[in-house]
């Protein structure tokens, strides 16, 4: 099993524990009242309701001493929110933790609090492995979340997370490597990457392909302090593909970039890319570009792009 595998298992087996210690206090909860309304001379159900709280008592000890661990339920509490968040932002294709949401903070964190206090562990985690389905226990019912949920915490989670990826994000250091009509880019705080190909035949206006941003294979040592907000999905929508993008078209001058069919936070960047130089960069939506027939946009000389809209 892959270690990522592993620790997302961990994850979620942690929020299993984290549901079972709401089930325990609420069912210990219900034998506590119960002992109260039994009269003295019902003497077998006092047993049986003590010898159920004593059980009842061992198991919530047993429960409770699972989920102390502060690393965890901090991991737990970012994943919740961050999710919480980014369902509040669903209009923009922006990183969830892009800077504008600062300017509709007091929103989001409304929107995000009521996301969870709507929204089941298993849904709101998105935890591999996740064995709990169960629907009658939100976040706000689990005892060692609920104080780590409120609007306050998600503010503050928001503007730390924003902090920490602008200042990634604003790292403007490339790692390259060029060899035989290829290249690759990678910026160097976030490890995001970008592979490019071109044609063989080294002639002015040869076609070039690339491909998705997705890749994080380094982490730059001076940042090993800095807070981890996550994997490579992390910082994607913050402005760095765009970089990327320039970064390997200098690498390799003279080369047409052709575009497939993008995932939906690129298309702005090549549509924006597309715009500057219609001749360099290619985008698959451009309805003029599909219009040219039959030379279409691979086959048309540089002065054809001075009727591009």
């Amino acid at each position: 099993m892959r270690l990522w595998d592993e620790e997302e298992r961990r994850r979620a087996n942690y929020v299993d524990d984290l549901v079972r210690h709401a089930d325990v206090l609420k069912e210990l909860g219900s034998l506590q009242r119960r002992a109260q309304t039994v009269r003295w001379w019902q003497l077998a159900e006092q047993l049986d309701l003590r010898r159920a709280l004593r059980r009842t008592e061992d198991d919530l000890a047993r429960v409770s001493a699972q989920i102390d661990d502060p690393e965890l339920r901090r991991t737990i509490v970012a994943a919740l929110i961050g999710r919480a968040v980014s369902q509040a932002r669903q209009h923009s294709h922006r990183n969830t933790f892009h800077p504008e949401v600062l300017d509709e903070l007091d929103r989001v964190v409304a929107a995000a609090r009521s996301s969870l206090e709507r929204t089941t562990p298993a849904a709101a985690g998105g935890f591999q492995g996740m064995t709990t389905h169960r629907k009658d226990v939100f976040v706000t019912q689990l005892p060692a979340l609920a104080e780590l949920l409120d609007e306050a915490a998600i503010r503050a989670y928001s503007v730390d997370t924003v902090e920490a990826l602008a200042r990634i994000a604003s790292d403007e250091e490339m790692l390259t490597w060029v060899g035989d009509d290829q290249c690759v880019v990678q910026h160097r705080a976030s490890g995001l990457r970008q592979h490019f190909w071109a044609d063989r035949v080294p002639v002015p206006g040869r076609i070039g392909v690339f491909g998705a941003t997705n890749a994080r294979t380094y982490k730059v040592a001076s940042l090993v302090d800095e807070p981890d907000p996550g994997p490579w999905e992390c910082f994607v929508g913050l402005g760095i593909g765009t970089r990327l993008y320039r970064a390997g078209a200098e690498l390799m001058p003279g080369v047409r970039w052709w575009s497939s069919v993008a995932k939906a936070p690129a298309v702005a960047v090549r549509r924006r890319l597309h715009a500057e130089d219609p001749y360099i960069w290619h985008w698959s939506e451009c309805t003029w570009c599909y219009e040219q027939t039959p030379e279409g946009w691979a086959g048309l000389p540089r002065e054809a792009f001075a009727q591009h809209p």
